[in-house]
């Protein structure tokens, strides 16, 4: 989960307003912050951002600088621990907008679908081993813990901050959703305000393609698609 913390015992996020907030520039930090500002119907000139690398954010926010942190796990988790600071925001609040996603250029799936059957096949095998509530299910946790710097019991706690589809049919019923266009649009809004897209009114030159022919953007020129085919194939058991 991505979450924003503020010092002090405030819980309103009109509170925010003033204040100085570090965080990492144009990353999915940054879009939390954006919508964060939307709720409390202020604008990002009403706040003051210091971009600060994720290896270095919770050293400056543990040396009293800044307001408040936007960050994201293993991060967020410890610097809750420390009792200082109390969550008024999180990606709990915009369900669906910020996601991990597995991505690959399209002309090389294309070329190669062996290549997308392999990589959809190799993540649900390693969501069903993550999602076993055995002695395996643990021993993969814990690897994976190790990998991500954290401790098991950490990282079990951070899985219970997000939504994770351990079956391939969950995933696939998300990815072809009709809500999908609209998430995207506010993220695509983002990256516009940004200027993360280029000049000028990103959508307008480039295009995402989502299941049923539904395009946002420029149909003519699609640089990103979510294609729910390889994980409907994991689903039907026909990788």
């Amino acid at each position: 989960a991505d979450g924003i913390l503020v010092r002090g015992g405030s819980k309103d996020l009109k509170d925010l307003k003033g204040k100085t907030i570090l965080l990492v520039e144009n990353s999915v930090s940054h879009y939390l912050l954006s919508r964060a500002l939307e709720w409390a119907h202020l604008q990002p000139s009403d706040v003051t951002i210091e971009n600060v690398s994720d290896k270095d954010l919770a050293q400056v926010w543990r040396s009293g600088k800044g307001d408040a942190v936007v960050t994201w796990n293993p991060i967020l988790a410890d610097l809750r621990q420390d009792g200082d600071s109390v969550q008024v925001f999180s990606s709990h609040h915009v369900p669906g907008e910020i996601l991990d996603l597995l991505v690959i250029n399209s002309q090389t799936l294309t070329q190669h679908p062996e290549l997308g059957r392999a990589l959809t096949g190799a993540w649900f095998e390693g969501m069903r081993l993550m999602g076993l509530p055995n002695a395996a299910g643990g021993a993969a946790r814990a690897s994976m813990a190790r990998a991500a710097d954290t401790t098991p019991e950490d990282f079990d706690e951070q899985l219970r901050t997000i939504r994770s589809f351990y079956a391939p049919r969950s995933a696939a019923a998300f990815a072809s959703g009709e809500k999908m266009p609209d998430l995207m649009q506010r993220v695509a809004n983002f990256a516009d305000a940004q200027q993360l897209l280029g000049d000028g009114p990103g959508l307008q030159r480039l295009g995402i393609s989502f299941s049923d022919n539904r395009v946002l953007g420029n149909p003519a020129q699609i640089m990103l698609r979510f294609n729910p085919a390889y994980m409907q194939l994991a689903a039907d058991n026909q990788l």
